[in-house]
């Protein structure tokens, strides 16, 4: 630990085991990966050709560690995944767009990815106790605010967006406590995650210990995805 920053030199450490080989190449990204109820992993997975040509899948894995390609499009970053109250998949992709998968992974449509004028580029999803589906909107810098976090109503059938955070830092990983009261947020620029309360309506509470910072970290590096385990 002694190369490591004092803020996390300390920390505890879980050790990870290989488990499957998705890719060789060393231009090829995994990002935002969840499971489904029955315990089937599912994986964001781009990758980059000879030809600077962005492609990108999700893979779903299986507990025993059978692959497949669940779905893919080209011209995407896919970079996170959520499913919405209805189980379909629902794919942040950093161009622009949030696509949803059927159960045969089939693309069948595209969720909402503007808010008030502002282009949101989808960098993580995480479903809330409502229902509703958090969005980070991967924008601004350590001097520019510039990107939020919002929120895509069930109760619209996930048509309308609504703003659920402003004001903040390349807002990337988001993650729910167990019973939906709290979300975490990493700023990526920013090195730093910060937690917020959640309203029953789903939007964010504006009490004075509402809103804190859990995590400052040192250096250049910053948080990206995250998940919050069953003890919260």
């Amino acid at each position: 630990t002694g190369e490591l920053p004092s803020d996390i030199a300390t920390l505890p450490v879980e050790f990870a085991k290989p488990w499957v080989v998705i890719s060789e190449s060393d231009k090829d990204r995994l990002e935002g990966p969840i499971f489904s109820e029955d315990g089937v992993l599912y994986v964001c997975h781009r990758m980059t050709g000879e030809d600077g040509m962005k492609t990108s899948e999700v893979l779903k894995i299986s507990e025993d560690g059978a692959m497949e390609v669940f779905c893919s499009q080209d011209d995407c970053e896919f970079n996170g995944l959520a499913f919405d109250a209805d189980g379909r998949l629902c794919i942040a992709d950093m161009k622009g767009h949030i696509w949803v998968a059927d159960e045969s992974g089939e693309i069948v449509g595209e969720l909402p990815c503007e808010c008030e004028g502002v282009k949101i580029l989808p960098n993580d999803l995480a479903l809330g106790a409502t229902g509703d589906l958090y969005v980070p909107n991967f924008g601004g810098n350590a001097f520019n605010p510039a990107g939020g976090v919002y929120r895509i109503t069930k109760e619209s059938d996930y048509q309308e967006i609504l703003p659920f955070q402003l004001e903040l830092r390349t807002p990337n990983g988001i993650a729910f406590s167990p019973d939906g009261s709290a979300v975490w947020v990493a700023e990526t620029c920013m090195n730093r995650i910060l937690k917020f309360g959640v309203a029953e309506d789903g939007s964010v509470k504006t009490g004075f210990l509402d809103a804190c910072l859990v995590y400052q970290g040192q250096g250049t590096a910053g948080p990206d995805s995250m998940r919050i385990d069953k003890d919260g």
